[in-house]
């Protein structure tokens, strides 16, 4: 049961989904619901991306104990199961690091150990402004842990995978291909770049393709 007052995850969905597609400031993004779980009709976890952030949100709700909470998670898809000794060292040094940043906490998870980054929520408390500095605090994580473990090339593969997974719930929605490119264009995509993402998706010629 729901405590009084609380924050559910409809209110945090709506937040994202109200945004802008090409936004000034980080609490205006606008974002795309790609998957729901609901249990007996209730929201209880939710994925969500846009263009404008290189890796999906998953949103879900912790329940009532030990206190009412959200948690918010970034999958990064960077594993250390099968890094060199010194690489793990340096990866498992930075992780230290990150969790020392303000809300931020970090895990391993998965047979592959994979990094995911995440921050719990007190849904008795939780207002747009601090749901906001959860996603920047996890988009400045994100960007540090790329960087400093040189994953650039990677990270532009998670981005890219990341588009197209929008652009495959766009068509799910009955989008057509020209209204998928141009939300990608207004967000900032390369018209070339993005005309590629929707080909990836719709097929040279319109036919339902891979990500579909």
């Amino acid at each position: 049961m729901e405590s009084q007052g609380a924050v559910d995850l409809e209110t945090v969905k709506e937040w994202l989904v109200e945004g802008v597609d090409n936004p000034e400031r980080m609490e205006h993004v606008k974002f795309t619901v790609l998957e729901e779980r609901r249990e007996n009709g209730r929201l209880t976890a939710f994925k969500a991306t846009s263009p404008r952030i290189p890796v999906s949100l998953y949103v879900a709700d912790l329940g009532e104990k030990p206190i009412p909470a959200l948690r918010v998670v970034v999958e990064t898809g960077v594993a250390t199961v099968d890094l060199e000794p010194e690489a793990k060292l340096r990866a498992y040094r930075l992780l230290l690091l990150l969790s020392k940043l303000p809300l931020i906490k970090v895990f391993i998870h998965g047979s592959e150990h994979s990094i995911a980054l995440a921050v719990d929520l007190d849904k008795r408390s939780l207002g747009r402004d601090e749901f906001n500095d959860a996603i920047a605090a996890i988009a400045i994580a994100y960007n540090l842990l790329v960087r400093e473990l040189g994953l650039e090339e990677e990270a532009g593969a998670e981005a890219l995978k990341n588009l197209q997974e929008l652009a495959a719930a766009q068509l799910r929605r009955g989008k057509s291909r020209s209204e998928v490119e141009e939300m990608l264009v207004r967000a900032g995509i390369p018209r070339e770049l993005a005309d590629k993402i929707v080909e990836s998706v719709y097929g040279p010629h319109g036919e339902e393709a891979f990500y579909t």
